[in-house]
């Protein structure tokens, strides 16, 4: 992957995953607050993947998203 390619892939990863974070800011549902949050988390473990090309030194906390 080209440097250019991969820069836009973080920007857009970590775009998303700051969009994610707000919205989850934004309302008072438990359950998009921990929707938003663990796909918050998600892209940005991937663009650590990305950037570094390892997964990070501890993967983010699991989340029992089921109603």
């Amino acid at each position: 992957m080209g440097a250019s390619a991969k820069a836009q892939e973080l920007r857009d990863l970590l775009s998303l995953a700051k969009k994610l974070r707000d919205y989850a800011g934004q309302t008072d549902d438990g359950h998009y607050i921990s929707l938003f949050l663990a796909t918050a988390e998600m892209l940005e473990a991937r663009a650590n993947t990305v950037a570094f090309g390892a997964p990070p030194r501890e993967p983010p906390q699991h989340i029992d998203l089921t109603c």
